[in-house]
Formats: C-alpha cells, structure tokens, sequence
C-alpha cells in the first residue's frame, strides 16, 4: 500500500489526542512542551502505521498547520483538526468545541477510535461510535480515571 493510499476511503484507526504537542511529535519534530502521555500517543500514532494500519490523528486546531499536516502525511498519518479556542466561555463548548470535535471523528471516518486519559470528550467520542457503529477504545492514563469520585470532583 502506498502513502497516497492512505488518504483515501476510511482509516482503520484514529487516535484523538487534544493535547498540545502530540501532532509535532508523530511528525518527529522535537518538542518541549510534551510529557509522558503525548510521547505513548505520538509513539503509537506512528507505531500504528508501521504496523499496516491507515491512521488518522485528531489534533487541536490551534495545532494545525498546512505545513504539519503535509508533514504528517508524508509519514503517511492524516492530521484531523478539531475545534477552534476562543469565543465566549460555556457558550463555546456548546456552539463551537461539541460541533467542532464531533465534525472531526466524522471527518475522520475510521472504525475505531482511541482515547486516552479521561475528560468530557471521551463521553462524546462513546456517544459518536454508539450512534455509527463504530469501535472506541478509551486507554486508562492513571487510577484517576477510573475513581468515580475523582472524575466527579474533576467533570463537576
């Protein structure tokens, strides 16, 4: 399969990643602003691909770039951006980042989906692959997520 072969049709897998730096990384460009968990995802990203796999790459918006995303697609990884930041605080999230996120897992139109660590946008994510049919896989990132009332404490 070639790397232009990648872009085309459905991706096997799509790894949504809303943490800074975690585009960069995949690409193989050094960055400093990248702990623990946006290494595993950027490592698994091209871990992914190296396995056979069409993947995908969901990414903040703020994040992209022409230039990234050409960059991504020459290690043969499709870079989705999801949602901008700004606008008014608590209207945002309703009018903006729910749309925008959720446009992004239908632009990228894979069958499975992986999360990691726990926030709002997991629910959404179990909620888009319920409504399609797809597959999602939520990686634990630490007890925290798995502690009822630590994620209450966190989600409100």
């Amino acid at each position: 399969m070639t790397r232009e072969a990648i872009h085309g049709g459905d991706t096997d897998i799509c790894l949504v990643s809303l943490g800074a730096s975690v585009a960069n990384l995949a690409a193989g460009r050094n960055t400093q602003a990248a702990g623990g968990a946006e290494l595993q995802v950027a490592r698994l990203t091209r871990l992914l691909f190296d396995a056979g796999l069409r993947v995908s790459l969901v990414a903040p918006s703020d994040e992209y770039s022409e230039e990234l995303a050409q960059d991504m697609q020459g290690k043969g990884i499709r870079l989705v951006p999801s949602y901008q930041e700004g606008g008014i605080p608590y209207l945002r999230y309703f009018y903006a980042t729910i749309p925008g996120f959720w446009g992004a897992l239908k632009r990228a139109n894979s069958s499975v989906y992986y999360l990691r660590g726990s926030s709002g946008f997991v629910g959404m994510a179990a909620e888009f692959c319920r409504r399609y049919g797809r597959r999602m896989v939520f990686a634990v990132s630490s007890d925290g997520d798995l502690q009822p009332e630590l994620v209450r404490e966190r989600f409100n």
